[in-house]
């Protein structure tokens, strides 16, 4: 079964740092198992997106 898991890399851009811990628990759910992670940082985004200037923004790489 280890044979046929792969190596992904997640990329995430969240309105709110809160609503991390929840994305995190439902990747932990579906995956295998978190290899690594980043930890989250605040960004200014380069032009709003829906009138936000602000996003926070992290990766992990998964195995699934």
């Amino acid at each position: 079964m280890s044979d046929d898991l792969k190596n992904y890399e997640i990329s995430l851009m969240l309105r709110t740092e809160e609503s991390y811990s929840g994305v995190l628990t439902f990747i932990k759910e579906k995956v295998s198992s978190v290899l690594s992670e980043n930890q989250i940082k605040r960004v200014r985004l380069a032009y709003p997106i829906n009138k936000e200037e602000i996003g926070f923004f992290n990766w992990l790489v998964v195995s699934a």
